[in-house]
């Protein structure tokens, strides 16, 4: 089922010549779960922050469960069920405390104040982080920013929510939480949209891949465009470590597996 769709959006910075984004045309489905790829300056964040209305588009239509978003109105409802998480959480915070960022936006939404600390401890519970609820957020480390970011957004309950560079200067460890909270989110009915420059990530987790050029589309499809050498090569992309190394020893590609655990179980079996 349709959730989200924009027909020909694009946007052009004042003072460039260039559009960031142009002619974008793309729908997005309940349950999608979807990676984002392309070289930086792509204009991977614009086309985000296009989407949640942040950026006035130069033209182009963007339509919210099939109705068009055409006034400021519309926005409110648009951002109630779409959520950015950014790539730096400090850009996002506006409290001080974990517990002030999370009451934030259900307070503006005129939540009670008994129902938003059952809110908010049912989001740290969902999230693992019970014992931040109190911690200033410069306290934080970088992975703990970002799930607090993460839970800031959910708790609102978003249909869909977008991440720009969750994993940009995260250790394998937090990329593993990532995870789990990812499939915490789609069982919880969320849907989902990735940018990430780590294709390993991307092979892992993702089921569709769009890949964005100059502001253009120029792939929206299965993951089998990950196994494309020649253009990964030429669109200066790398390769998912897990079926390179599997084409490499003459295996060949086979999309079910996915992460090192299942890369190490097909070799168990083969001996």
């Amino acid at each position: 089922m349709e959730l989200f769709r924009c027909e020909s959006l694009s946007f052009k910075y004042p003072f460039e010549e260039k559009e960031a984004i142009k002619d974008i045309n793309l729908t997005i489905n309940k349950g999608d779960k979807i990676g984002l790829i392309g070289r930086n300056g792509a204009g991977k964040s614009t086309l985000f922050l296009n989407f949640l209305g942040l950026l006035e588009k130069s033209k182009g239509k963007i339509f919210l469960d099939n109705e068009a978003i055409e006034k400021k109105k519309d926005l409110v409802k648009l951002r109630k069920k779409l959520g950015l998480v950014f790539q730096d959480p400090d850009d996002f915070f506006i409290a001080s405390t974990v517990y002030e960022e999370l009451s934030f936006g259900l307070i503006n939404n005129g939540i009670e104040k008994d129902e938003i600390d059952e809110k908010i401890n049912k989001s740290l519970e969902f999230f693992g982080i019970e014992k931040l609820k109190d911690k200033c957020l410069d306290e934080l480390s970088g992975g703990q920013k970002k799930l607090v970011s993460i839970a800031a957004l959910s708790i609102l309950k978003p249909e869909l929510l977008i991440f720009d560079e969750p994993t940009s200067g995260v250790d394998e460890k937090n990329i593993l939480s990532l995870k789990d909270v990812l499939e915490k989110l789609e069982n919880d009915g969320t849907t989902l949209l990735i940018s990430s420059h780590n294709l390993d990530f991307i092979w892992s987790w993702a089921d569709r891949i769009l890949v964005l050029e100059k502001g253009r589309l120029i792939y929206d499809g299965d993951r089998t465009i990950l196994t494309k050498w020649d253009f990964l090569k030429e669109k200066n992309l790398g390769y998912p470590y897990i079926p390179k190394f599997m084409d490499i020893l003459g295996y060949g590609v086979d999309l079910n597996i996915r992460t090192t655990e299942d890369f190490e179980s097909f070799f168990r079996k083969e001996r």
